[in-house]
This record gives C-alpha cells, structure tokens and sequence, in this order.
C-alpha cells in the first residue's frame, strides 16, 4: 500500500520562528490554535503546492487587492474549488521533524526592510486574536544546538566561488 503522504498535493508546517535582526530575539509558535483541516494548519511560510493544484486554480491564490491576510485568503480560494482538498494535505510540526521555519524581521533596521507584520506585532497579536499558540521567546544558540545534529547529518556541500552549490 502507498504511504498517503506520497500523493500529498499541500504539505505546509504548522509552527514557525521569528527573529528580528535587530534585537537578536526569537519566538516560536506551535501555530493556530484551532484548526479542523490539515490545509489550514499550515502556516503560509512553507507551504507547498503541487504543480497541478496551481494549475487547477490558473496560479492564482489569493483574493484580488490583497496584501495582507494571504494564507487565509489562499485557504478560502483553495477549498472553496476543492472542497475535499484536505484528503490530499499534510501539516508537519517541523520542530518534531527537524525542519526549522524562521521569518525574519527587519524592520527596524536602518539599512531598510519591509514587514508586512513587525516583530512585535506578531508576538501582540496572540494577546488580541487568539488565533496563533502562544509564542516562547527562546535563545538562538539553544536553537542552533537543537537543530545541529540534523544539520551535520546533511551530505557535504562544496561551495563553488560564485556561492554555488556544486
């Protein structure tokens, strides 16, 4: 028998990192709270589409005119064309897994930088809507350390000297 994630046509993460690189903080998030299908647990960052499923919906994920809200807007258009789309989705918690989502925040920065939701907006937004899980402010080293082992684990690469993998 087939392993059902082999034919997964979403594959997204659950929880994701922050770090704003101007004050070195990281949060992380075990994502929504409250979620009943496995294509809206998946955190935007990360989530994947198959080929056919962007061709099915002519590449076209969000609602017009919008610049904010686009994971939940992508949710809405998908199953409101593929009702049963959620037979065909997998959402991972990368942290169990060792894979490691990080959004990085820039907007303090003086060299520039644009967010569509600050450092601080994300971690306030738990506290006035309730929909994410309540972040934890970690120590980027102790991540590091965490997710070393899976790194070491990878085969070497060799960069080439125009930043190449070769």
């Amino acid at each position: 028998m087939r392993d059902p994630r082999s034919r997964a046509h979403v594959l997204g993460l659950r929880d994701l990192f922050f770090y704003d690189l101007a004050t070195r903080r990281v949060a992380y998030t075990r994502g929504y709270r409250q979620t009943q299908t496995n294509l809206a647990a998946t955190i935007g960052l990360g989530r994947t589409l198959s080929r056919g499923l962007l061709d099915l919906m002519s590449w076209k994920l969000w609602e017009d005119d919008r610049n904010r809200g686009l994971d939940q807007s992508a949710v809405r258009q998908l199953f409101s064309r593929f009702p049963s789309l959620d037979s065909v989705a997998l959402a991972v918690l990368g942290r169990d897994a060792g894979v490691i989502a990080v959004d990085l925040k820039s907007a303090d920065l003086t060299h520039g930088g644009t967010n569509i939701w600050s450092f601080n907006a994300i971690l306030d937004s738990v506290r006035t809507s309730g929909r994410l899980s309540n972040f934890t402010l970690e120590d980027p080293y102790d991540i590091l350390a965490e997710f070393m082992p899976y790194l070491e684990a990878l085969p070497a690469r060799i960069l080439s000297d125009k930043g190449a993998i070769v």
